[in-house]
């Protein structure tokens, strides 16, 4: 709708208000432009905080597969020195009874006796 115009020539009273609810229709989009700014920004800081943070869990997650590494060596190692103690206690108490002159022909320890003594 064009603004009316006067046979002077000024605008009428309903131009000032067509000229006022353009500008009121600028200052909102004008706040509303500002507000997605503000919006956008702190949504950018927030992704910011957050890219720091996987990068903090992405960095403790491969400390802790290292560690899970390290703590399976160190249980295979146990396993082999338990297996190794085993077979060695055996032997060891073979070649004790071997000593006294006793002879077991399974290559198994002996029950423990109910004294404590073999």
């Amino acid at each position: 709708m064009a603004p009316a115009t006067g046979s002077s020539g000024h605008d009428t009273p309903a131009a000032a208000d067509d000229g006022s609810m353009d500008a009121l229709v600028r200052r909102v989009e004008e706040f509303q432009a500002a507000n997605q700014m503000d919006v956008v920004n702190r949504l950018a800081v927030e992704n910011a905080r957050l890219v720091q943070s996987v990068a903090a869990c992405h960095e403790a997650l491969g400390g802790a597969i290292k560690l899970s590494k390290l703590v399976e060596q160190a249980c295979g190692a146990l396993h082999k020195a338990l297996a190794a103690y085993a077979r060695e206690d055996a032997a060891a108490d073979q070649r004790w009874l071997a000593f006294w002159g006793i002879h077991t022909d399974s290559g198994l320890p002996l029950a423990p006796c109910p004294g404590g003594w073999i």
